[in-house]
């Protein structure tokens, strides 16, 4: 596999993992976590936020003696995006879903 259908691969994986994990309440992981905490705290975008954990996980890493190379960091600028534009997709998903449910529960209070 190319190193560029990897990085895809592994971002639309994400994309279905934030799906399943942030937005039905099932819990986020550890960086998830961190993200979302700390752009609800200081107001940044979830993908600035994101972009700068992941630079600092890069950057510890390399320090540390692990490999750093063109996907790693294709990764540390594409995973906040991907997080922020999921997260905006899927909260208005589950939003629509949210008010069909509502709607088929008590019908005659949505009457146009």
């Amino acid at each position: 596999m190319a190193i560029g259908e990897y990085v895809i691969s592994r971002h639309c994986c994400y994309w279905f993992r934030l799906r399943h994990v942030c937005l039905i309440s099932l819990g986020a992981g550890p960086r998830d976590g961190v993200t979302l905490a700390v752009a609800s705290r200081t107001g940044w975008s979830v993908r600035r936020v994101r972009t700068k954990l992941e630079m600092l996980a890069l950057l510890i890493g390399w320090l540390i003696g692990g490999p750093v190379a063109f996907g790693t960091f294709l990764s540390v600028f594409l995973i906040g995006p991907v997080m922020q534009a999921s997260l905006e997709f899927w909260r208005s998903r589950v939003q629509v879903w949210e008010n069909d449910a509502v709607a088929r529960q008590h019908p005659h209070t949505f009457t146009a």
